[in-house]
């Protein structure tokens, strides 16, 4: 008596792979400038606070309104 060869499951049509590459591409092209946006923007308000902060240490009141109301009349 013979064995039964196993079948395996087909692989996925190839058009499904080429929709699949599509779609990567495509959205890298999207997820690419919009995550470099946000790294920037964080970087940028990283940045921001560290320059508060140390004119905080080297001034006090450091800020306009601040500096107005310290002003003589």
């Amino acid at each position: 008596m013979q064995t039964p060869i196993p079948i395996s499951p087909n692989p996925p049509p190839r058009r499904r792979r080429w929709w699949l590459a599509v779609l990567g591409f495509v959205a890298s092209l999207v997820l690419g400038p919009v995550g470099w946006w946000i790294w920037s923007q964080v970087a940028m308000q990283n940045a921001w606070d560290a320059a508060v902060a140390e004119a905080e240490q080297d001034i006090p009141r450091w800020r306009l309104m601040e500096l107005e109301a310290d002003r003589p009349t």
